[in-house]
Parts: C-alpha cells; structure tokens; sequence
C-alpha cells in the first residue's frame, strides 16, 4: 500500500510520539554509542580543518533526543558547535555557534535555538550536518517535515568536491526507516543515518 508524504509525515510522527519515556531513553543512549564509535573515522575526516564544526540541532516532537551527542560535540577540543536559527522569510535557516552555556530562546515552533545575537557560522564553515528526519531509506533518501529549511540551507552543496562538502548525517528511531524514498530534484541524499540499532553509511 502507497502512501502520500503527508499521510507518511503523519504515520512516523505519530509512532515516534508513542514511544514511551524509557524507549526513548535507552534508543537515545545506544545511538549516541554508536556516533561515539563513528566519531574518530568522522574526525580523521576533517584532519585538515584547525576549528571543526557541527551543526546539530535539539530534538521536539518525539525526535530521537540529541542531547548526548551535543554534550560530545561540546567536550571535543577541536569541534564548535552550531545549531539551527529560524530566519525572518519562510524557509529561512541559519546556523548559530553555541557553547552550551548561553541559554537557548524557543523559536516560533517552540524548538529550541541560539538567540540571534549569537555568532552566524557559514555554512562553508561546517564539517558534519547532523540532521533531523521524518522517514529514511536504504540509499540515504530523507523526509523532512516539509518546511523546506534544510533544502534551502543545503542548496548546491551536491556540487560541491567531496573534500569540500559537509558531511550530512541523518539522526532518528530505527522504526522511521522505510524501504523506499523518491526524492525530489532539490533533495540531498545523507551520507550517514545514526539510529539506536545501527551507524547505516550510505557513502564510501
């Protein structure tokens, strides 16, 4: 049976809600185990670069929670971490630096997010893309929540040398994997998907 992409949005949403408070707690602690054994290959990657950084993001919606991984992130000498920043137009994102210390404002869907005054890093800047998702397939195919802000942030990275491209990596329950995506013209395709079962690497 074929589902629409809202129908599909709307089935993984809800399953991902329904997981229980202690599911979602332990899916969190296996996945952030499996980023950690992911972490050195991730790092000798990006041996060149003196200051790394990570764009992640804070969980909502029953998204699997990232807090562990952005606590990594901020321990690694060398890594800064950035984090989503709603912009003033429709579709609009940018990536904020934060230290974990300045105090997070909610944005306009309550999602956590660096106050504007916080330091802009571009996106040129940035290493590895941890990134949220809906639904994923065997190939690296993503669903997002249809805003379209990834798309826009990413746009014409696809054509850019592998060198010089971030590495995107997609975070969620293994239960959002489905067998199969189309994507559009404009999607991106994840190098890397982290759930708490397994590290699926889609690019050599």
């Amino acid at each position: 049976m074929r589902f629409s992409l809202s129908q599909l949005r709307q089935m993984m949403r809800l399953a991902r809600q329904n997981l229980s408070l202690d599911v979602q707690r332990q899916h969190a602690a296996d996945a952030s185990l499996h980023f950690q054994n992911y972490w050195p290959w991730l790092n000798r990657r990006s041996h060149a670069v003196t200051q790394k950084v990570l764009l992640g993001f804070i969980a909502a919606d029953g998204e699997l929670a990232t807090q562990q991984v952005l606590e990594w992130v901020l321990a690694e000498p060398d890594w800064q971490l950035a984090l989503p920043v709603l912009g003033s137009r429709p579709g609009e994102m940018h990536c904020g630096l934060w230290d974990g210390q300045v105090p997070l404002q909610p944005n306009r869907f309550g999602i956590l997010e660096p106050d504007r005054h916080q330091p802009i890093c571009a996106l040129e800047q940035i290493q590895c893309v941890l990134m949220p998702l809906v639904a994923f397939d065997n190939r690296g195919n993503r669903l997002g929540m249809g805003g379209g802000y990834y798309d826009r942030l990413l746009a014409g990275v696809a054509d850019l040398p592998s060198s010089q491209r971030p590495w995107l990596v997609g975070w969620a329950h293994s239960l959002q994997k489905v067998d199969y995506l189309i994507p559009q013209p404009w999607d991106i395709s994840l190098d890397a998907c982290i759930t708490e079962q397994a590290c699926h690497v889609f690019t050599d």
